[in-house]
Parts: C-alpha cells; sequence; structure tokens
C-alpha cells in the first residue's frame, strides 16, 4: 500500500504534479491501494487536501488500472494547525460522505476510523462506521490504532463489514504482535504504518549493526532487510509505505521478494 500523509502535510509546490507521478509508478510497481486521509493536509482551511490530489492521480490512469483507495476520519483540523478528534457517529457519517464527495467514488472501497475520540465511547465510533456500512458510503470499514480490546468489540458490532486493522509496527515499534495474531484469527488485513520507523527510524535503522548483517546476507540494502522483517510477521500483514521518491518506491517493492530466516528474524526483534 502507497501512504501519501507526507506529502499532503508538508505539501511542496508540486504536490499534485508529484502524487500523480508516484501513483502511476506505484501502480505499475504492482501497488492495488493507496492510502489517504481527510485530515492530511498542512491546515484547517486545506482540510481534505490529501483525499483531492489522490482523487486527481487516480484519476488520470485509465479506468482497469485505478488502483483502490483508503481513506480516513475522526481526526480534525483546527486553529490553524492544531489536530483533535471527533468520534461521534453522526460525524463520522458526516466525514464520510464527504469524503466520497472529494474522492468521487460511492461506495468507498474502505473507510478508516483514524484514530479513536478520547472523549467518544469507543462503541458509539464503530456503529457510526457501520451505519456508513448501511448507507452504502462505504464497502468496508478499518480500524486505525487500536489496540486488540477494541478489535474483539469492533468485530462483534461490524462483522464482516470489518476489513482490517491500520497500526505503527515495525523493528523500532515492534509491540504489535498480540493484535496481528488477532487480526489473522478474525480474517482481517493488518494494515502497519511507519513501516521503517518514520523519516528518523530510517536514518536508526541504517546504523544497525544486526541489520547490515542482514541485509549483507540478502544483497539488499538495510531499509528492504527492515520492511522485510515486518512482512515476516505473519501473511496478514501489509506494509503501508509513505515516500515522495520512486527509488524509495521500487526499494520498497523489492522487499517483498526478501525472505527472512526465522533466525535473522529472531535476532533483529
Amino acid at each position: 500500500m502507497l501512504g501519501t500523509a507526507d506529502l499532503c502535510m508538508w505539501p511542496p509546490p508540486d504536490l499534485e504534479e508529484r502524487v500523480t507521478r508516484l501513483v502511476r509508478q506505484a501502480v505499475e510497481a504492482g501497488v492495488t491501494l493507496i492510502d489517504t486521509a481527510d485530515a492530511y493536509c498542512p491546515d484547517e482551511g486545506s482540510f481534505g487536501l490529501g483525499e483531492t490530489v489522490v482523487e486527481r492521480a487516480v484519476a488520470s490512469l485509465p479506468p482497469p488500472l485505478r488502483p483502490a483507495v483508503m481513506t480516513k476520519g475522526g481526526h480534525t483540523r483546527f486553529n490553524g494547525t492544531e489536530w483533535g478528534f471527533d468520534g461521534s457517529a453522526e460525524y463520522l457519517r458526516r466525514a464520510c460522505r464527504r469524503s466520497a464527495e472529494r474522492l468521487r467514488r460511492r461506495p468507498l472501497d474502505l473507510y478508516a476510523l483514524h484514530r479513536p475520540d478520547p472523549a467518544a465511547p469507543f462503541r458509539e465510533s464503530v456503529r457510526g462506521l457501520l451505519q456508513c456500512v448501511e448507507e452504502g458510503l462505504t464497502r468496508e470499514v478499518v480500524l486505525s490504532n487500536v489496540d486488540a480490546e477494541r478489535i474483539a468489540l469492533a468485530h462483534d458490532v461490524l462483522g464482516p463489514s470489518l476489513a482490517g486493522v491500520q497500526n505503527e509496527f515495525s523493528l523500532l515499534r515492534p509491540d504489535g504482535r498480540r493484535e496481528i495474531r488477532l487480526c489473522e484469527r478474525l480474517g482481517l488485513t493488518y494494515f502497519a504504518w511507519a513501516p521503517l520507523g518514520g523519516a528518523r527510524g530510517v536514518a536508526g535503522l541504517a546504523r544497525s549493526a544486526p541489520l547490515a548483517a542482514v541485509a549483507r546476507a540478502h544483497g539488499c540494502t538495510p531499509e528492504e532487510a527492515a520492511l522485510a522483517w515486518v512482512l515476516a510477521a505473519g501473511p496478514a500483514v501489509v506494509p503501508v509505505v509513505g515516500t515522495s521518491r520512486s527509488r524509495t518506491l521500487r526499494s520498497c517493492v523489492h522487499a517483498l521478494d526478501i525472505r527472512l530466516t526465522d533466525a535473522e528474524v529472531a535476532a533483529l526483534g
């Protein structure tokens, strides 16, 4: 999955051109799902920017090549650049409708709760997601940044409408195996965001001696070896790779073919 958060939250002058080029290259490399969110924007005034540029990028492709899109709601922007929450059922239904309008697709392929709202009962947020499915706004839903207990609760409410979970998971943030195992048991996809630990994480991984040794053994870069470690966590895991560079995108796709041994996986984390 190709993530677009960084580009859209810190947009360069040629944002639309770069996203369009990156989406096209991703599809050519075999990527079938693009990740965005209504809150992927630099400030309150540009809310929805990420969805708008992704829609234009996808629409520029011939229909048979257009990838699926996952977008998210529940995060808000206010007072310029501040981040907030609204996990109420009514807000999520309203946000989902607006996302469908910006992405020019109804139903949406996947709609996700961006992050649980500390001020809203989680069950209410889940029921809001179910209403989005029942109203034909989205085919399926995803939960982002949730623990195993919330996944189990949501699965009881949503049933087959729940498609997956999107949590952070990497060598630097390896505490996700309980949720990964639960996703496997429930037949859900586990979308691992920041699989390389973010921009700072990549720099740290490059200095890891154990990771460098594994990379040498497989003739790949340390970053590719780190991504292979994420993939080795289980068949339910799909990395969400956020990049603005085509070279990095090709490198991440190459990591799909790297198979670490059990000993290498254990040695790394």
